[in-house]
């Protein structure tokens, strides 16, 4: 009896040899099996049925063969590739000739591109102005409160120098 519960801790722990799972096997099989063992009795009876199991015998696959190809296919895919190369063709031609560049001011489209940079740069520096402008009234706030700071220090030293002549 102790002899089965040191193989069986062995087997849960995985440690267990050949020879000791045969051992347990041949245990379980028979018909003197301990009521404390009984749980595992369907473990182990299991085993057997899977014995006498057999695995299905594979079939090789034979290799499908390609349809050979006739003549009107041969035409029908060099047609098809002569078609989709003029496609690609004209439409990448299309495309290069569409991005030309172009600005429109004012309703008008103007093609030189010497002139659509000094229209953007007039009207990023016009954006810049009126930015400058919105922050001043932020700059001002500024000065002030570096002036509302000198006046605190020098009304602080005068408390302090107060606080000093009444003591």
């Amino acid at each position: 009896m102790e002899r089965i519960n040191e193989i069986l801790k062995k087997y849960f722990e995985g440690t267990s040899s050949l020879s000791e799972e045969k051992e347990l096997k041949t245990y379980f099989n028979g018909q003197n099996i301990a009521e404390e063992h009984e749980v595992y009795k369907a473990v182990f009876q299991n085993f057997v049925s899977e014995k006498s199991e057999q695995t299905p015998q594979i079939t090789p696959i034979k290799a499908i063969e390609k349809p050979k190809r006739t003549f009107k296919r041969n035409i029908f895919l060099t047609i098809s590739g002569i078609a989709a190369t003029l496609l690609l063709m004209i439409t990448t031609a299309r495309s290069q000739t569409l991005s030309e560049d172009y600005v429109i001011s004012n309703g008008k489209r103007i093609n030189n591109s010497e002139m659509a940079q000094k229209l953007a740069e007039e009207k990023l520096s016009k954006s810049f102005s009126i930015i400058n402008q919105s922050m001043e009234p932020m700059d001002n706030l500024g000065k002030i409160e570096k002036k509302l700071e000198k006046v605190n220090k020098v009304s602080n030293i005068k408390d302090n120098n107060k606080n000093k002549t009444l003591k």
